[in-house]
């Protein structure tokens, strides 16, 4: 059998000819790629959703300083408009988690698995910001909602020249 690759460019076509061996680490670079790119893809959904948050927040933020409603319903609207991305990010972090040993075993020999999960519980064990996530999702996940009290903080940049500075509006959550 002939094994090659036809370039199909306009003005260009070109066959290179291969030898079966190549033929079949090609093959098996394409199928690893196609996994890689559904690896990719779960981490870029982690971090639109990070996206989402932080817009979220940031929409938060400036309909407080547009409306200044502090009324029951607004405060309701608030909460359920930034417990929404936040539960989708806690989610979407926890199936790349999970995702990534489904991929690695695919594409990786079991030693590489067990490296790439080497590092992985180390950085859960040296991150508390990690820690604090995963913590959050299984709250989340077997309690309630994350966010049950918004406190919004005014202040001015410059405490200084009260005249010029700006107005700078931050919400903290509990």
């Amino acid at each position: 059998m002939n094994y090659c690759i036809r370039v199909l460019a306009i003005g260009h076509p070109l066959k290179v000819e291969l030898t079966q061996s190549e033929f079949e680490e090609l093959k098996d670079a394409k199928s690893n790629l196609t996994k890689f790119s559904s690896f990719t893809e779960n981490y870029r959904v982690a971090v639109e959703s990070y996206r989402a948050v932080e817009r979220a927040k940031h929409e938060a933020e400036l309909d407080h300083m547009l409306y200044s409603d502090f009324g029951y319903e607004n405060s309701a609207d608030t909460r359920v408009a930034l417990n929404a991305p936040i539960v989708g990010y806690l989610s979407s972090t926890r199936y790349f988690l999970d995702s990534t040993d489904k991929f690695t075993s695919k594409i990786l020999s079991e030693q590489e698995v067990a490296a790439y999960k080497g590092m992985r519980s180390e950085i859960y064990d040296s991150t508390p910001q990690y820690a604090f996530i995963e913590a959050l999702r299984n709250y989340v996940q077997h309690r309630e909602l994350p966010i049950h009290n918004i406190t919004y903080h005014n202040f001015l940049e410059d405490k200084k020249n009260h005249q010029e500075s700006d107005m700078v509006t931050a919400l903290s959550l509990a």
